[in-house]
Order: C-alpha cells, then structure tokens, then sequence
C-alpha cells in the first residue's frame, strides 16, 4: 500500500473516523456504521473470510489493503487484523490515494 494511503489512515484515525480491532470492527459492520472494511493483507483465511462474508450480508464495502505490521504503525498501536472508516469523505480519500 502507497504511503499516501497510510496517511489517511493515520489522518481518519486522528479524526476518529477510523475503527479498529476485529471485534469493534465486526460490531461496527453489524451497526452499519462503517463504509469500508479494510482487511489486512496477511490476515488468516478464516479472519477474512469472516469479514468478507459480514461486510457482503450487511452491505459494507469491503477490500483487502496494508499489512498489519503497516497499520500497527500508522496507527501507533498493535498489529490489527481488520479497520473500517466511518466516513465517507475519508473512505473516497482513501480509495483516490489508492490509485
């Protein structure tokens, strides 16, 4: 993943717009509150799997992006498994630095 979208992962973080942590994405997925599920590239097959099928029931958008070891940093916290933005501004921001 680019540096640029790292940043604004770290800028929704900041914001508060930004989710993370499986079970608080999970619940953020269930509550509709998220827009876009971003699942850690070296997550277990089982971890995305769940996730996929959680945000394709609940009509979330979903994607597979960093590294966990990248959004740990960004995030300045432990490694995580899956994040979600709340946003919508930050979630199109972040799918443009994508490209």
């Amino acid at each position: 993943m680019n540096r640029e979208a790292l940043m604004v992962i770290a800028l929704a973080n900041k914001a508060g717009k930004l989710i993370s942590g499986e079970d608080a994405v999970l619940e953020s997925i269930r509550n509709r509150t998220s827009c876009l599920t971003v699942i850690s590239e070296d997550a277990s097959p089982n971890t995305k799997k769940r996730f996929q099928d959680k945000c394709r029931f609940y009509g979330v958008d979903c994607m597979e992006g960093a590294s966990k070891r990248e959004t740990a940093a960004m995030l300045g916290k432990e490694e995580r498994s899956a994040i979600a933005f709340s946003d919508e501004g930050l979630k199109q921001l972040f799918l443009k630095k994508l490209k």
